[in-house]
């Protein structure tokens, strides 16, 4: 297959990324209080029939063998370069699709990623303007203009082995650090 022929699709790319979050999870505990990356189902309420891009699980605190499924850590919405969706990873409906599909999960971070630079946001504060509420962007460090750009086998090892974690290793100390939300 060409290079002009590749292409990838959101799914599949969020597919990748957990399944290559969940090796480093496995090979690392001790730095990652992730148990489990997932592409899950659908959402609930009003946004019932949108599909929750990445997910990202806390470790259980008593790992029993086979369960990897803790509370759920961090959730967000993924665009691939290229679409109307994914020109930016601040765009406006992409930051309110996630920050719904947050509110409904309660869950305190989300991001949005347009693989180019990915976001993470905090719905505690709520009371800011939403650019406020910005906690930090990482940018990837390449320029991918499309799906086919992200394709490429060199792109896809870069993600996966380079700048996914790293990625993962600020979540982790950024979450760990954060207060403890009380209800």
């Amino acid at each position: 297959m060409s290079t002009a022929e590749q292409s990838i699709h959101e799914v599949d790319f969020c597919g990748q990324i957990a399944s290559a979050a969940n090796v480093l999870f496995a090979q690392d505990p001790a730095v990652f209080p992730f148990g489990e990356a997932r592409v899950e189902g659908f959402g609930t309420g009003a946004v019932r029939r949108k599909r929750k891009d990445l997910r990202i699980f806390e470790r259980p605190a008593e790992a029993v063998a086979g369960s990897a499924g803790g509370r759920l850590a961090l959730c967000g919405e993924v665009k691939l370069p290229g679409t109307p969706e994914g020109r930016s990873a601040f765009d406006d409906r992409l930051y309110q699709d996630a920050a719904q599909k947050a509110d409904n999960a309660g869950v305190r971070f989300f991001f949005t990623w347009n693989v180019n630079e990915f976001v993470l946001w905090d719905r505690s504060q709520w009371e800011k303007p939403p650019l406020e509420r910005r906690v930090r962007a990482w940018k990837l460090g390449l320029t991918l203009a499309s799906p086919e750009d992200v394709a490429r086998p060199e792109n896809l090892d870069f993600i996966r082995t380079r700048f996914l974690p790293d990625l993962l290793r600020d979540l982790a100390d950024i979450m760990d650090e954060a207060p403890v939300e009380r209800s």
